[in-house]
């Protein structure tokens, strides 16, 4: 047995679930749609990645950080888009009308990137 390609596998989950497939699926089309997304991501070039506060020691709390901290108080804290990396690696914390705060202690966070599968 062959194996799929990244595309024949996108393309295996999306029939899951379409209306074109009559299996009792339905209990799992979370989970497919989130597989799905995942790989069209990864295909895609696109890497998930998590922002560790090195304060807590845990993932940071983009609310709190855009309610409190002054570096970021311009953004829509209730809004917050999440964060995201410029080509040149600087992190930056986004809200939905994409306005940008830049954190600035390079120290304070750290990124880490989820693991992808092949």
């Amino acid at each position: 047995m062959r194996e799929l390609t990244r595309t024949e596998v996108i393309e295996a989950l999306e029939y899951l679930i379409s209306e074109d497939c009559t299996d009792t699926q339905h209990d799992y089309i979370r989970e497919i749609e989130r597989a799905v997304e995942l790989l069209k991501r990864d295909a895609e070039g696109i890497r998930s990645f998590r922002v560790i506060d090195t304060k807590t020691g845990k993932e940071a709390d983009t609310y709190e950080i855009a309610l409190h901290e002054e570096w970021a108080k311009h953004l829509l804290y209730c809004d917050i888009d999440g964060w995201a990396l410029s080509d040149d690696g600087t992190l930056m914390l986004l809200d939905d009308c994409m306005r940008a705060a830049y954190p600035p202690d390079r120290e304070r966070f750290r990124v880490v990137w989820e693991d992808c599968e092949e």
